[in-house]
């Protein structure tokens, strides 16, 4: 992933975490269902924060973030991204 992807997804990251009305989902639950991706890339979309992109491509990519990002970060960013702030 390039700099400005991952910078972008860190920021759906902490608009997912943080508005309370944005659906539960964070990578570091480890045991998020399609359906939970599914929700926030569309919550994501809905409300304005991935101007230009569909539901499937911000999706996709915040699939490929759980995927690329080391364990180790993912545990880190815990500090950051308790499981239940969302």
């Amino acid at each position: 992933m390039t700099p400005q992807a991952l910078a972008q997804i860190r920021r759906w990251m902490m608009l997912l975490a943080t508005d309370a009305t944005a659906p539960a989902w964070t990578p570091v639950v480890r045991c998020s269902t399609p359906e939970t991706l599914r929700r926030a890339a569309r919550w994501l979309v809905e409300h304005g924060h991935a101007p230009g992109m569909n539901a499937d491509m911000v999706g996709i990519l915040l699939a490929m973030f759980m995927i690329d990002v080391p364990m180790e970060a993912l545990d880190a960013a815990a500090v950051f991204f308790p499981q239940d702030a969302a």
